[in-house]
Protein backbone atom coordinates (compact mmCIF):
# COMPACT_ATOMS: atom_id res chain seq x y z
CA UNK A 1 0.00 0.00 0.00
CA UNK A 2 1.12 3.78 -0.99
CA UNK A 3 2.34 5.44 1.85
CA UNK A 4 1.64 9.29 2.05
CA UNK A 5 5.58 11.36 2.22
CA UNK A 6 5.34 13.50 5.17
CA UNK A 7 6.45 17.11 4.39
CA UNK A 8 7.90 17.52 7.87
CA UNK A 9 9.31 21.40 6.50
CA UNK A 10 5.99 22.43 5.07
CA UNK A 11 4.04 21.08 8.79
CA UNK A 12 6.98 22.96 10.84
CA UNK A 13 6.67 26.17 8.82
CA UNK A 14 2.73 26.12 9.25
CA UNK A 15 3.13 25.82 12.43
CA UNK A 16 5.43 28.31 13.43
CA UNK A 17 3.43 30.67 11.24
CA UNK A 18 0.27 29.73 12.92
CA UNK A 19 1.81 29.45 16.55
CA UNK A 20 3.36 33.54 16.22
CA UNK A 21 -0.18 34.27 14.15
CA UNK A 22 -2.14 33.24 17.40
CA UNK A 23 0.14 34.98 19.98
CA UNK A 24 -0.53 38.49 18.12
CA UNK A 25 -4.32 37.89 16.65
CA UNK A 26 -5.61 36.08 19.27
CA UNK A 27 -2.98 36.17 22.37
CA UNK A 28 -3.20 40.11 22.20
CA UNK A 29 -6.41 40.44 20.42
CA UNK A 30 -8.71 38.05 22.42
CA UNK A 31 -7.07 37.56 25.46
CA UNK A 32 -5.03 40.77 26.26
CA UNK A 33 -7.34 43.51 25.28
CA UNK A 34 -10.22 42.87 27.32
CA UNK A 35 -7.76 43.45 30.24
CA UNK A 36 -6.11 46.36 28.30
CA UNK A 37 -9.43 47.93 28.03
CA UNK A 38 -10.95 47.20 31.55
CA UNK A 39 -9.44 50.09 33.63
CA UNK A 40 -10.77 52.56 30.19
CA UNK A 41 -14.35 52.98 31.28
CA UNK A 42 -15.53 49.63 30.06
CA UNK A 43 -18.10 47.45 32.31
CA UNK A 44 -19.37 44.23 31.43
CA UNK A 45 -21.27 44.73 28.68
CA UNK A 46 -19.36 47.20 26.65
CA UNK A 47 -16.62 44.07 27.26
CA UNK A 48 -19.14 41.41 26.11
CA UNK A 49 -19.99 44.15 23.31
CA UNK A 50 -16.45 44.29 22.12
CA UNK A 51 -15.08 40.64 22.35
CA UNK A 52 -18.74 39.39 20.01
CA UNK A 53 -17.25 42.23 17.56
CA UNK A 54 -13.60 40.29 17.31
CA UNK A 55 -15.66 36.84 16.64
CA UNK A 56 -18.10 38.49 14.83
CA UNK A 57 -15.08 39.74 12.23
CA UNK A 58 -13.36 36.06 13.04
CA UNK A 59 -16.92 34.67 11.52
CA UNK A 60 -17.31 36.88 8.17
CA UNK A 61 -13.86 35.45 7.89
CA UNK A 62 -14.52 31.89 8.34
CA UNK A 63 -17.60 32.41 6.10
CA UNK A 64 -15.27 33.87 2.87
CA UNK A 65 -12.17 31.84 3.42
CA UNK A 66 -13.33 28.88 1.51
CA UNK A 67 -14.22 31.18 -1.66
CA UNK A 68 -10.90 33.29 -1.02
CA UNK A 69 -8.67 29.68 -0.90
CA UNK A 70 -10.31 28.51 -4.28
CA UNK A 71 -8.87 31.56 -5.94
CA UNK A 72 -5.68 32.61 -4.47
CA UNK A 73 -4.13 29.96 -2.51
CA UNK A 74 -3.30 29.65 1.48
CA UNK A 75 0.24 31.72 1.82
CA UNK A 76 -1.67 34.83 0.19
CA UNK A 77 -4.30 34.60 2.13
CA UNK A 78 -2.15 34.18 5.33
CA UNK A 79 -0.95 37.07 4.50
CA UNK A 80 -4.08 39.35 4.24
CA UNK A 81 -4.86 38.06 7.29
CA UNK A 82 -1.76 39.24 9.41
CA UNK A 83 -2.11 42.71 7.74
CA UNK A 84 -5.97 43.22 8.26
CA UNK A 85 -5.30 42.60 11.83
CA UNK A 86 -1.94 44.72 12.38
CA UNK A 87 -4.38 47.36 11.23
CA UNK A 88 -6.73 46.44 13.81
CA UNK A 89 -4.06 46.94 16.34
CA UNK A 90 -2.61 50.48 14.87
CA UNK A 91 -5.86 52.11 14.77
CA UNK A 92 -6.57 51.03 18.91
CA UNK A 93 -4.53 54.01 20.76
CA UNK A 94 -6.71 56.53 18.36
CA UNK A 95 -10.24 55.40 18.86
CA UNK A 96 -12.60 54.74 22.25
CA UNK A 97 -15.64 53.30 23.13
CA UNK A 98 -17.88 52.31 20.98
CA UNK A 99 -15.40 52.94 17.69
CA UNK A 100 -13.38 49.71 19.48
CA UNK A 101 -15.67 48.23 17.86
CA UNK A 102 -14.00 49.37 14.63
CA UNK A 103 -10.75 47.66 15.46
CA UNK A 104 -12.19 44.29 17.14
CA UNK A 105 -13.53 43.34 13.90
CA UNK A 106 -10.38 44.07 11.71
CA UNK A 107 -8.56 42.03 14.43
CA UNK A 108 -11.41 38.93 14.15
CA UNK A 109 -11.17 39.21 10.73
CA UNK A 110 -7.66 38.65 10.25
CA UNK A 111 -8.09 35.39 12.54
CA UNK A 112 -10.85 34.35 11.07
CA UNK A 113 -8.88 34.35 7.63
CA UNK A 114 -5.59 32.60 9.13
CA UNK A 115 -6.85 30.37 10.70
CA UNK A 116 -9.15 28.21 8.09
CA UNK A 117 -5.92 29.31 5.57
CA UNK A 118 -3.12 27.59 7.80
CA UNK A 119 -5.19 24.56 9.64
CA UNK A 120 -6.72 23.45 5.80
CA UNK A 121 -3.44 23.14 5.10
CA UNK A 122 -1.48 21.46 7.45
CA UNK A 123 -4.30 19.29 7.79
CA UNK A 124 -4.13 18.29 4.58
CA UNK A 125 -1.03 17.35 4.57
CA UNK A 126 -0.65 15.26 7.89
CA UNK A 127 -0.78 11.50 6.99
CA UNK A 128 -4.20 10.18 8.56
CA UNK A 129 -2.71 7.76 10.77
CA UNK A 130 -1.11 10.92 12.96
CA UNK A 131 -3.81 13.52 12.09
CA UNK A 132 -4.59 13.34 15.53
CA UNK A 133 -1.19 13.90 17.13
CA UNK A 134 -0.44 16.33 14.54
CA UNK A 135 -3.87 18.56 15.93
CA UNK A 136 -2.95 18.03 19.33
CA UNK A 137 0.72 19.15 18.89
CA UNK A 138 -0.42 22.32 16.76
CA UNK A 139 -2.97 23.46 19.35
CA UNK A 140 -0.15 22.93 22.12
CA UNK A 141 1.65 25.32 20.31
CA UNK A 142 -0.93 28.16 19.61
CA UNK A 143 -2.27 27.28 23.49
CA UNK A 144 1.12 29.46 24.13
CA UNK A 145 -1.50 32.97 22.54
CA UNK A 146 -2.73 32.73 26.42
CA UNK A 147 0.27 32.27 28.50
CA UNK A 148 2.85 34.77 26.72
CA UNK A 149 1.21 38.09 26.21
CA UNK A 150 -0.55 37.51 29.97
CA UNK A 151 2.75 36.47 31.38
CA UNK A 152 4.18 39.95 29.60
CA UNK A 153 1.11 41.93 30.87
CA UNK A 154 2.28 41.28 34.48
CA UNK A 155 5.28 42.90 33.59
CA UNK A 156 4.55 45.76 30.90
CA UNK A 157 1.13 46.35 32.40
CA UNK A 158 -1.23 47.92 30.17
CA UNK A 159 -1.29 51.75 31.15
CA UNK A 160 0.51 52.75 27.51
CA UNK A 161 0.91 50.84 24.27
CA UNK A 162 3.22 48.17 24.72
CA UNK A 163 0.50 45.81 24.20
CA UNK A 164 -0.46 46.93 21.13
CA UNK A 165 2.79 46.89 19.84
CA UNK A 166 3.62 43.44 21.12
CA UNK A 167 0.86 42.44 19.06
CA UNK A 168 2.35 44.01 15.77
CA UNK A 169 5.82 42.01 16.27
CA UNK A 170 3.82 39.00 16.56
CA UNK A 171 2.05 39.36 13.49
CA UNK A 172 5.16 40.63 11.81
CA UNK A 173 7.46 37.25 13.02
CA UNK A 174 4.72 34.99 11.77
CA UNK A 175 4.81 36.74 8.19
CA UNK A 176 8.88 36.24 8.05
CA UNK A 177 9.03 32.06 7.46
CA UNK A 178 6.23 32.62 4.89
CA UNK A 179 8.58 33.69 2.76
CA UNK A 180 11.13 30.69 2.64
CA UNK A 181 8.03 29.06 1.72
CA UNK A 182 6.54 27.89 -1.70
CA UNK A 183 3.28 29.34 -2.37
CA UNK A 184 0.40 26.12 -1.78
CA UNK A 185 -1.84 25.10 -4.73
CA UNK A 186 -4.78 26.17 -4.77
CA UNK A 187 -7.74 24.51 -3.46
CA UNK A 188 -8.46 23.59 -7.00
CA UNK A 189 -5.26 22.02 -8.05
CA UNK A 190 -5.24 20.02 -4.69
CA UNK A 191 -8.23 18.01 -5.47
CA UNK A 192 -10.70 19.65 -3.67
CA UNK A 193 -14.56 20.46 -4.88
CA UNK A 194 -14.48 24.41 -4.78
CA UNK A 195 -18.31 24.37 -5.77
CA UNK A 196 -19.18 22.74 -2.46
CA UNK A 197 -17.26 24.72 -0.43
CA UNK A 198 -18.56 28.32 -2.33
CA UNK A 199 -22.10 26.09 -2.46
CA UNK A 200 -22.02 27.03 -6.21
CA UNK A 201 -22.33 30.56 -6.05
CA UNK A 202 -20.67 32.90 -8.16
CA UNK A 203 -19.20 35.48 -6.11
CA UNK A 204 -18.44 36.16 -2.87
CA UNK A 205 -20.63 38.38 -2.33
CA UNK A 206 -23.22 35.74 -3.15
CA UNK A 207 -21.46 33.17 -0.94
CA UNK A 208 -21.25 35.04 1.94
CA UNK A 209 -25.04 36.15 1.54
CA UNK A 210 -26.24 32.76 1.31
CA UNK A 211 -24.23 31.61 4.35
CA UNK A 212 -25.60 34.47 6.04
CA UNK A 213 -29.31 33.86 5.15
CA UNK A 214 -28.57 29.81 6.23
CA UNK A 215 -28.26 30.92 9.66
CA UNK A 216 -31.92 31.72 9.91
CA UNK A 217 -33.00 28.83 8.49
CA UNK A 218 -33.51 26.13 10.52
CA UNK A 219 -34.79 23.69 7.88
CA UNK A 220 -31.45 24.66 5.82
CA UNK A 221 -29.64 24.11 9.15
CA UNK A 222 -31.05 20.74 10.22
CA UNK A 223 -31.23 19.14 6.49
CA UNK A 224 -26.91 20.17 6.41
CA UNK A 225 -26.63 19.01 9.60
CA UNK A 226 -28.46 15.29 9.06
CA UNK A 227 -26.39 15.04 6.13
CA UNK A 228 -22.99 15.02 8.09
CA UNK A 229 -21.38 11.64 9.23
CA UNK A 230 -21.55 11.20 13.08
CA UNK A 231 -18.42 12.32 14.19
CA UNK A 232 -18.83 15.75 12.12
CA UNK A 233 -21.48 16.30 13.82
CA UNK A 234 -20.78 15.35 17.34
CA UNK A 235 -17.49 17.33 16.56
CA UNK A 236 -19.53 20.59 15.85
CA UNK A 237 -22.08 20.06 18.99
CA UNK A 238 -18.73 20.11 21.23
CA UNK A 239 -16.81 22.70 19.18
CA UNK A 240 -20.29 25.22 19.94
CA UNK A 241 -19.95 24.41 23.59
CA UNK A 242 -16.07 25.17 23.31
CA UNK A 243 -17.30 28.34 21.39
CA UNK A 244 -19.68 29.56 24.00
CA UNK A 245 -17.15 29.20 26.96
CA UNK A 246 -14.06 30.92 25.23
CA UNK A 247 -16.22 33.69 24.25
CA UNK A 248 -17.26 34.34 27.58
CA UNK A 249 -14.18 33.54 29.48
CA UNK A 250 -11.88 35.64 26.43
CA UNK A 251 -14.46 38.70 27.75
CA UNK A 252 -15.29 38.81 31.11
CA UNK A 253 -12.46 37.11 32.52
CA UNK A 254 -10.66 39.91 33.45
CA UNK A 255 -13.47 41.39 35.15
CA UNK A 256 -13.90 38.03 37.16
CA UNK A 257 -10.68 38.46 39.14
CA UNK A 258 -10.70 42.44 39.43
CA UNK A 259 -14.34 41.46 41.29
CA UNK A 260 -12.58 39.16 43.44
CA UNK A 261 -10.35 41.52 44.39
CA UNK A 262 -7.56 40.71 42.32
CA UNK A 263 -4.60 43.11 41.08
CA UNK A 264 -3.68 43.14 37.50
CA UNK A 265 -0.73 41.16 37.60
CA UNK A 266 -2.35 38.28 39.50
CA UNK A 267 -5.18 38.60 36.98
CA UNK A 268 -2.62 38.42 34.06
CA UNK A 269 -1.22 35.26 35.58
CA UNK A 270 -4.66 33.25 36.09
CA UNK A 271 -5.08 34.20 32.43
CA UNK A 272 -1.31 32.92 31.91
CA UNK A 273 -2.42 29.26 33.60
CA UNK A 274 -5.75 28.72 31.97
CA UNK A 275 -3.16 29.23 28.57
CA UNK A 276 -0.97 26.87 30.32
CA UNK A 277 -3.28 23.95 30.45
CA UNK A 278 -4.13 24.28 27.60
CA UNK A 279 -0.66 23.89 26.09
CA UNK A 280 -0.23 20.77 28.76
CA UNK A 281 -3.50 18.84 28.20
CA UNK A 282 -4.20 19.24 24.43
CA UNK A 283 -1.65 16.56 23.07
CA UNK A 284 -2.35 14.08 25.99
CA UNK A 285 -6.33 14.08 24.75
CA UNK A 286 -5.49 14.45 21.24
CA UNK A 287 -3.43 10.91 22.37
CA UNK A 288 -6.52 9.61 24.31
CA UNK A 289 -8.90 10.41 20.76
CA UNK A 290 -5.94 8.42 18.79
CA UNK A 291 -6.00 5.94 21.28
CA UNK A 292 -9.45 5.34 22.52
CA UNK A 293 -12.33 7.15 20.85
CA UNK A 294 -13.48 10.51 20.60
CA UNK A 295 -16.24 9.99 22.37
CA UNK A 296 -14.57 9.40 25.68
CA UNK A 297 -12.07 11.96 25.32
CA UNK A 298 -14.85 14.61 25.15
CA UNK A 299 -17.08 13.38 28.17
CA UNK A 300 -14.07 13.23 30.16
CA UNK A 301 -13.06 17.00 29.63
CA UNK A 302 -16.62 18.01 29.69
CA UNK A 303 -16.93 16.39 33.32
CA UNK A 304 -13.52 17.86 34.62
CA UNK A 305 -14.34 21.13 33.18
CA UNK A 306 -17.99 20.87 34.98
CA UNK A 307 -16.90 20.00 38.21
CA UNK A 308 -13.82 22.43 38.54
CA UNK A 309 -16.08 25.32 37.15
CA UNK A 310 -18.54 24.69 39.85
CA UNK A 311 -15.43 24.41 42.16
CA UNK A 312 -14.39 27.90 41.02
CA UNK A 313 -17.57 29.70 41.43
CA UNK A 314 -18.85 27.91 44.66
CA UNK A 315 -15.81 28.20 46.90
CA UNK A 316 -13.92 31.44 48.35
CA UNK A 317 -10.21 29.87 48.15
CA UNK A 318 -6.78 31.22 48.11
CA UNK A 319 -4.96 32.44 44.87
CA UNK A 320 -3.01 28.83 45.22
CA UNK A 321 -5.74 26.71 44.93
CA UNK A 322 -7.65 29.13 42.58
CA UNK A 323 -4.46 28.81 40.33
CA UNK A 324 -4.31 25.03 40.28
CA UNK A 325 -7.72 24.87 39.45
CA UNK A 326 -7.69 27.81 36.68
CA UNK A 327 -4.61 25.07 34.96
CA UNK A 328 -7.03 22.34 35.06
CA UNK A 329 -10.26 24.23 33.52
CA UNK A 330 -7.89 25.97 30.89
CA UNK A 331 -7.31 22.88 29.73
CA UNK A 332 -10.11 20.50 29.22
CA UNK A 333 -11.73 23.91 27.91
CA UNK A 334 -9.20 24.50 25.55
CA UNK A 335 -9.81 20.55 24.00
CA UNK A 336 -13.24 21.30 22.85
CA UNK A 337 -11.95 22.69 19.79
CA UNK A 338 -9.30 20.35 19.35
CA UNK A 339 -11.71 17.29 19.92
CA UNK A 340 -13.53 19.11 17.03
CA UNK A 341 -10.94 19.87 14.66
CA UNK A 342 -9.71 15.93 15.21
CA UNK A 343 -13.91 15.00 14.37
CA UNK A 344 -13.51 17.03 11.33
CA UNK A 345 -9.97 16.15 10.22
CA UNK A 346 -10.75 12.85 11.06
CA UNK A 347 -11.74 12.14 7.20
CA UNK A 348 -10.07 10.29 4.62
CA UNK A 349 -11.88 11.64 1.77
CA UNK A 350 -9.30 15.27 1.17
CA UNK A 351 -12.82 16.74 -0.70
CA UNK A 352 -14.68 17.22 2.86
CA UNK A 353 -11.81 18.14 4.75
CA UNK A 354 -11.97 21.90 4.26
CA UNK A 355 -15.92 21.85 4.23
CA UNK A 356 -15.52 20.11 7.64
CA UNK A 357 -13.13 22.15 8.53
CA UNK A 358 -15.67 25.36 8.18
CA UNK A 359 -18.51 23.86 9.96
CA UNK A 360 -16.92 23.51 12.80
CA UNK A 361 -14.95 26.77 12.84
CA UNK A 362 -18.09 28.43 12.12
CA UNK A 363 -19.94 26.60 14.90
CA UNK A 364 -17.24 27.49 17.86
CA UNK A 365 -17.14 31.10 16.42
CA UNK A 366 -21.11 31.75 16.43
CA UNK A 367 -21.12 30.13 19.70
CA UNK A 368 -17.91 32.36 20.75
CA UNK A 369 -19.94 35.10 19.74
CA UNK A 370 -22.95 34.04 21.78
CA UNK A 371 -21.07 33.23 24.73
CA UNK A 372 -19.38 36.45 25.10
CA UNK A 373 -22.71 38.59 24.70
CA UNK A 374 -24.40 36.57 27.47
CA UNK A 375 -21.22 36.65 29.70
CA UNK A 376 -21.65 40.12 29.54
CA UNK A 377 -25.46 40.05 30.51
CA UNK A 378 -25.26 37.58 33.32
CA UNK A 379 -21.74 39.58 34.80
CA UNK A 380 -23.31 42.67 34.39
CA UNK A 381 -26.72 41.71 36.55
CA UNK A 382 -25.72 38.85 38.62
CA UNK A 383 -21.60 39.54 39.50
CA UNK A 384 -18.33 38.38 38.41
CA UNK A 385 -19.51 34.36 39.73
CA UNK A 386 -21.57 34.08 37.46
CA UNK A 387 -19.27 33.79 34.60
CA UNK A 388 -18.17 30.42 35.85
CA UNK A 389 -21.07 29.12 36.62
CA UNK A 390 -22.22 29.57 32.83
CA UNK A 391 -19.37 27.38 31.98
CA UNK A 392 -20.19 25.02 34.60
CA UNK A 393 -23.57 25.17 33.20
CA UNK A 394 -22.40 24.66 29.63
CA UNK A 395 -20.28 21.86 30.59
CA UNK A 396 -22.75 19.99 32.03
CA UNK A 397 -25.60 20.49 29.53
CA UNK A 398 -22.60 18.87 27.26
CA UNK A 399 -22.22 15.70 29.25
CA UNK A 400 -25.76 15.01 30.08
CA UNK A 401 -25.51 14.94 25.61
CA UNK A 402 -22.88 12.71 25.60
CA UNK A 403 -24.51 9.95 28.22
CA UNK A 404 -27.81 10.30 26.31
CA UNK A 405 -25.92 9.68 22.94
CA UNK A 406 -23.77 7.36 24.64
CA UNK A 407 -24.43 4.44 21.73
Amino acid sequence: MHQKTINWRTIATLNFVSTFSQLGQFGVGFVVLPLWLAPRNMGAIALGLFSAAEWSGMLLGLILTPALLARYGSKYIIYLSLILSSFGFILMPYLSWPTWIISAVFIGFGMGLRWIAVETWLYRIAPQHIVGQVVGFHEALIALAVIIPPALVAILTTQDNKIIILGLVFNVLAALPLLLTASEETVLKAGLNVQAIAQSHQTLANHLLATILNLYRIKSIKAQFDQLNKLTKLGIIISSVGGLIDGAMMALFPLFGLGRGMVEPEVATLLATLGLGGLLLQYPLGWLSDRTSFFKASLLAAVVSCLVAALIAFSAMNFSWLTVLCFLLGGVTASFLTLGIIAAASTANHEHMANNMSKISIAFTSSSIVGALLAGFVTANFGSNALLWLVAVASAMLVIFFIQNRN
